[in-house]
């Protein structure tokens, strides 16, 4: 991985930075002692975006997730799941949602999709520049 960023004098990734993983995703945001936590944006480079909290290097509070598919899902999160209210926004309309630890318990129909059912999401492509090494010291794993 290659990280672009504030760090603690030991070289831990310590407040705001951009993280690239081997994989090519990447995370932009604020690190804790090499954690990620408050608020930050993970892109997958496969497709899909998390922007909102983190917690011990989680997804923790309230976040925002766009699938590949083109869902968004707004809401509650707790260790990495959907956990609480929130809203599921799908090509056939917007949903009221609650969640227990990412397994959905309660939704209902809100509003219709914008052509009263599909056909209006587009793929989302996210892409990332690799980022450079600077002389300072960031770049390190």
């Amino acid at each position: 991985g290659n990280y672009r960023g504030e760090c603690t004098e030991d070289g831990k990734r310590h407040g705001q930075g951009t993280y690239t993983y081997p994989n090519g995703d990447v995370f932009t945001g604020t690190f804790v002692m090499g954690k990620r936590q408050g608020h930050g944006t993970y892109i997958h480079q496969v497709g899909g975006r998390y922007e909102g909290g983190w917690m011990n290097d989680t997804m923790h509070g309230q976040g925002k997730f766009v699938f590949q598919s083109g869902t968004i899902y707004e809401g509650a999160w707790f260790n990495n799941n959907q956990h609480g209210a929130g809203k599921l926004i799908e090509a056939d309309g917007v949903y009221a949602v609650e969640y227990n630890h990412g397994k959905i318990l309660k939704k209902a129909k809100i509003e219709k999709g914008a052509d009263g059912g599909g056909g209006w999401w587009q793929e989302l492509i996210f892409s990332c520049a690799p980022l450079a090494r600077d002389p300072c010291g960031n770049g390190r794993q």
